[in-house]
């Protein structure tokens, strides 16, 4: 038969340790944003409801990617409500958004969805270069620049002010930490020190500033 020795056999039970743990925290942080949950409401077929998960101290968000769709909805003068009841979308996933009976999650695909069922258009002034350079960096920021600032919102920002600010509970606050430095860890950007780290951001600002200088 087949034998584990020691060695071989306390890097599984690590894993499977890290696994429950994991599928513990993930109950316990489902369990939390469920009890936040509101009653469903009735709006008009032509009103988007915007799904999302609290608002932050100093804006309507602490996650950029809720800030960035409701930018949008706002310059597109679309109508919307906003639905703060911590539900996760269809994909796991916030924000996301009720439209004519069709539910969308991410909110670039939400922008896309949008654009197409309203005939918006916000680039029609650029020219086909352009609009590949406006692309390149929207995947820049949403899939590098983002990352970086949950590395270090959740790993180096020790003292979580904004968190507590918006009435975050120390339990809510140590599931999700644990879950975000893992999210981190797993993409590539958590390996990074410090330093490193700040040296990644100033060149994505710094492209970014560049490019929006010209």
């Amino acid at each position: 038969m087949f034998e584990m020795n020691n060695t071989g056999t306390l890097p599984v039970l690590l894993a499977l340790a890290a696994i429950l743990l994991t599928s513990i925290l993930f109950v316990i942080l489902k369990f939390c944003r469920n009890s936040k949950r509101v009653p469903a409401q009735t709006v008009p077929e032509d009103v988007v409801l915007l799904h999302h998960c609290g608002q932050g101290p100093h804006a309507p968000s602490l996650s950029p990617f809720i800030l960035k769709l409701e930018t949008f909805l706002r310059v597109t003068q679309t109508p919307y409500q906003i639905i703060r009841d911590y539900k996760m979308g269809p994909k796991g996933k916030v924000p996301w958004i009720e439209y004519s009976g069709t539910n969308m999650c991410d909110s670039q695909l939400c922008m896309e969805y949008l654009k197409i069922k309203l005939n918006l258009d916000l680039d029609d002034h650029l020219s086909v270069k352009e609009k590949a350079i406006s692309t390149a960096f929207q995947r820049m920021v949403d899939e590098h620049t983002y990352w970086v600032m949950v590395h270090w919102r959740w790993d180096f920002d020790r003292e979580k002010i904004c968190f507590k600010q918006a009435n975050w509970g120390s339990l809510a606050l140590t599931v999700s930490a644990y879950l975000q430095r893992r999210a981190a860890w797993t993409q590539g950007v958590g390996r990074h020190n410090k330093e490193e780290l700040l040296e990644i951001v100033r060149k994505d600002f710094s492209a970014l500033s560049d490019f929006l200088g010209k």
